[in-house]
């Protein structure tokens, strides 16, 4: 009886110890990254663009597979930003006696679209603990959750006319997105880990629907991100 009661007890003690360290891998936190976008058309020759600031924020779970090796996973709230102008208007007034002139007139477009994203990620660390470098790969699916867009039609470089935003092409309800990062964990005196993390992320899909309403530009559309992530785990 004595036995079996201590061999129970060193087996609870056992599976008590086992929990007690997994939970120690485990940490949650929060991540900011604020970014800049680059776009990529499809014909270039379509129009031009202009950065402007995005913002990232991501609850994270982070799990340490090892000494070396670490998953993550959380919630991410994403805001895209960037500008265009749009040469693909051709108006009476762009005939200049030899032809038309394709850059006289324009439309000036300021594109705002918030996604909410699942991102799944895995860091290697080239130290085991303490104030150690990682690489990061990672890949993001979202949803869109709201959209908005500016655009003017400028006339032959003068006049500027208001366009309905539901006249352009709209964004997509979902995307893909793989990002990498070259980071730096700082451990503090607590159980906290300070993070600063340059990132870069990619739109596998197009932005925009094929939808061509009243230009091309938007067709096969892609983002590049670059981002400085801030953030900081318990």
């Amino acid at each position: 009886m004595i036995r079996s009661t201590l061999s129970l007890t060193l087996f609870l003690l056992a599976i008590n110890g086992l929990f007690a360290q997994q939970e120690d891998r485990f940490s949650y936190g929060l991540y900011l990254t604020p970014k800049t976008a680059f776009v990529f058309f499809e014909d270039n020759d379509l129009g031009e663009y202009s950065q402007n600031i995005g913002l990232n924020a991501q609850f994270i779970v982070h799990y340490q597979w090892s000494h070396k090796f670490a998953i993550s996973t959380g919630i991410k709230y994403t805001i895209d930003r960037f500008s265009t102008i749009d040469y693909s208007p051709t108006l009476g007034c762009d005939f200049n006696g030899n032809g038309f002139d394709v850059y006289n007139s324009w439309f000036t477009n300021e594109f705002t679209i918030q996604y909410i994203g699942v991102p799944l990620e895995g860091r290697y660390y080239f130290k085991r603990q303490g104030n150690r470098l990682y690489v990061k790969l990672g890949y993001e699916y979202f949803f869109k959750t709201g959209e908005s867009r500016n655009t003017f039609l400028v006339e032959c470089g003068n006049n500027e006319i208001s366009v309905s935003s539901e006249i352009g092409d709209e964004a997509k309800n979902y995307g893909t997105k793989i990002n990498m990062g070259l980071g730096w964990e700082i451990a503090s005196s607590s159980k906290s880990v300070l993070t600063l993390e340059p990132e870069a992320a990619y739109s596998t899909l197009p932005v925009y629907e094929q939808a061509g309403i009243i230009s091309d530009l938007t067709n096969n559309v892609r983002l590049l991100d670059l981002g400085l992530r801030l953030g900081v785990t318990f």
